[in-house]
């Protein structure tokens, strides 16, 4: 079984597509990833996020299906409404499952989005 996580990296490797790649290995299932944002944090602080355009967070999703059929996703930090729609958008083209995770707040507790998200 192959799953695709739609997130943020954390480069610490305390959340984001890094652990949920981890999480779906753990349980059989191949990772794949299309990453939303990348973040500059460490389990105590965000010191920056930088959204990654529609355009390639599109790319990412389209090349994965390419290759892969898969059924099942998960979503992670979507940075922007713009964002959500797209995801949203490809979840329908894809006709995915999923499940939704809607990361708003690093466990340190500094906001990772735009704060329009909590109404998308």
């Amino acid at each position: 079984m192959i799953g695709l996580t739609i997130a943020g990296f954390d480069p610490s490797g305390g959340a984001g597509i890094s652990t949920d790649i981890k999480t779906m290995g753990a349980h059989g299932v191949h990772g794949c990833a299309a990453v939303t944002a990348l973040t500059a944090q460490n389990p105590k602080k965000v010191f920056s996020v930088e959204p990654v355009s529609t355009t390639y967070i599109s790319e990412q999703i389209d090349s994965i299906f390419d290759e892969y059929a898969i059924k099942y996703s998960k979503t992670g930090l979507l940075y922007s409404k713009e964002i959500i729609q797209l995801v949203s958008k490809k979840v329908d083209e894809y006709d995915l499952s999923i499940v939704v995770d809607p990361v708003m707040v690093a466990s340190a507790g500094d906001a990772l989005g735009k704060s329009e998200i909590a109404d998308a």
